[in-house]
């Protein structure tokens, strides 16, 4: 019960950009419930939850071990529950994704999507998010047409079982947004963007990595659209967030940086 309670505490100071100290949380849960006779079963979301951390912070080849080290032992459980199964698929897939092994991550996102469905069906909130990392993957192959149907189904699940200002509705509308200015739709972008930037603002505060995204994304459309001095606002904003909150070296810090040097 303890670790559990360490692993959500973790998993609050993550969702507030206070990753040293969700790290050191989780380093203890970890600790404990390897010390303990049931260490198979309570390891599993610890390991998730380090993952995911450790995505967040650019350890990826990290994160990769601490899902496949969770993923084994949950296939080594007689009765390991499908939805926890596709959340290891789908969280591969992500990291895959980040790593830029595209196949693979199809692989894992289209497992764990199927999986989900078989046992959920179309209209879960987690179905959507499936939809949605599994359209971020198509989307960097360039397969944009089905990206688009799988952000825009993903998107009604989520205004009609969440809300319209939910912080999915704000990652799905980034995601959109992305697509669009890849595709050269620039006023759907701007519009999906700036409605994205605005809920993820109000739903995660203004100085956190996930709004940085945003900006970056807004400063991209703004360039392909010629206003080059608005793109660079927006730029320096999201740089100046992610080098708050990840640090100079993070790839996304790193991305940041080029776009910026690009439109100077």
């Amino acid at each position: 019960m303890f670790c559990r309670w360490l692993t959500i505490r973790a998993m609050y100071h993550r969702a507030h950009a206070d990753f040293r100290g969700a790290e050191a949380l989780l380093l203890r849960a970890l600790a404990l419930a390897e010390q303990s006779r049931e260490s198979g079963v309570r390891l599993v979301p610890i390991l998730n939850s380090m993952a995911v951390l450790y995505k967040d912070l650019g350890r990826y080849d990290e994160a990769w071990e601490l899902y496949q080290r969770a993923l084994a032992l949950l296939e080594r459980q007689p009765r390991a529950a499908p939805a926890d199964v596709a959340t290891l698929y789908h969280n591969l897939g992500g990291i895959d994704h980040a790593r830029g092994q595209f196949d693979s991550a199809e692989c894992f996102a289209r497992k764990g999507l199927a999986l989900r469905i078989e046992h959920m069906g179309t209209n879960h909130v987690s179905v959507a998010a499936d939809m949605v990392a599994l359209g971020a993957i198509l989307e960097a192959q360039r397969k944009y047409a089905e990206a688009e149907t799988l952000y825009s189904g993903s998107l009604l699940v989520f205004e009609k079982k969440l809300g319209r200002n939910h912080s999915e509705v704000g990652s799905t509308l980034n995601n959109l947004g992305a697509l669009y200015t890849n595709t050269g739709a620039h006023s759907r972008a701007e519009q999906s963007l700036k409605r994205a930037l605005a809920i993820r603002e109000r739903t995660l505060g203004k100085n956190h990595p996930d709004v940085a995204v945003t900006l970056n994304n807004l400063g991209v459309c703004y360039r392909r659209l010629g206003d080059v001095p608005l793109a660079r606002s927006q730029y320096k904003r999201a740089l100046s967030i992610f080098r708050e909150s990840l640090g100079m070296m993070h790839p996304k810090t790193v991305s940041c940086l080029a776009n910026l040097e690009l439109a100077e």
